[in-house]
């Protein structure tokens, strides 16, 4: 009897693993130029960006003065190269909202499944809006754009409980991401609200980056496995 993953890999057709190989290299590919144009776009920066206290979103703000989030410090924000990174929130969205399409049929079905991915879908919808509408535009539209992060964290949750039996380095990797997620979302806003003493240490965008790259980092992961297993289907 052959186990349930290899089953799966047994039924895959030409054009089902066509479809997990396209599926995780939009994973990889969205956020290897996520990382790449933040590198990018934060050299440009004179006086230099700070990784742990500049957020992710400064380096795509389009003005140069004083700005602050809501309940923040104003600070000195000038990206010169705020285009390039707010077209790479916006392809980083529509890349991840292209390979979740793809890799729909790679996950096992059922209701936490579809919940997942849906909730994965609207992640990525939310990634992108916070491409179109920079922070010093419309703050209060941003902010609710940039709640893409936490929505990602629950949609691994939701999917890495329904395939933690076919997929469990995955389903684990998805587990421990969730977790960091989730804790660098509640001290990032409580942050705002208590002060930064909650930031424990890692200034405002260290936190964010803690709230932000666990899942980037499962995208990755499930992107690579997708792959594997496409290449597994191809060679039977």
């Amino acid at each position: 009897m052959l186990p349930r993953e290899d089953r799966t890999i047994e039924r895959s057709n030409p054009t089902q693993a066509g479809l997990m190989l396209l599926g995780g290299s939009l994973y990889i590919v969205a956020v290897a130029q996520y990382l790449i144009a933040q590198s990018y776009v934060a050299r440009a920066w004179n006086p230099p960006y700070d990784w742990f206290n500049d957020y992710i979103s400064d380096l795509g703000n389009t003005a140069c003065a004083m700005f602050a989030v809501p309940h923040g410090t104003p600070a000195w924000v000038c990206s010169p190269r705020h285009a390039t990174m707010n077209a790479a929130f916006v392809a980083s969205g529509a890349l991840l909202l292209a390979g979740t399409a793809a890799l729909w049929r790679f996950w096992p079905a059922g209701t936490a499944t579809r919940s997942g991915l849906i909730l994965l879908t609207i992640s990525a919808c939310g990634k992108m809006l916070v491409g179109w509408v920079p922070e010093n535009e419309n703050i209060t539209m941003h902010s609710i754009a940039a709640f893409n992060i936490p929505a990602a964290s629950l949609a691994i949750l939701l999917i890495c409980a329904a395939a933690v039996r076919e997929r469990k380095a995955l389903a684990l990797i998805g587990f421990g991401a969730f977790l960091l997620g989730v804790v660098g979302t509640t001290l990032s806003v409580a942050a705002q609200v208590a002060g930064p003493d909650l930031l424990l240490g890692l200034g405002a965008g260290g936190m964010e980056r803690l709230a932000g790259y666990p899942a980037d980092a499962w995208i990755v992961a499930a992107g690579l496995s997708a792959i594997a297993q496409a290449s597994s289907a191809r060679g039977r």
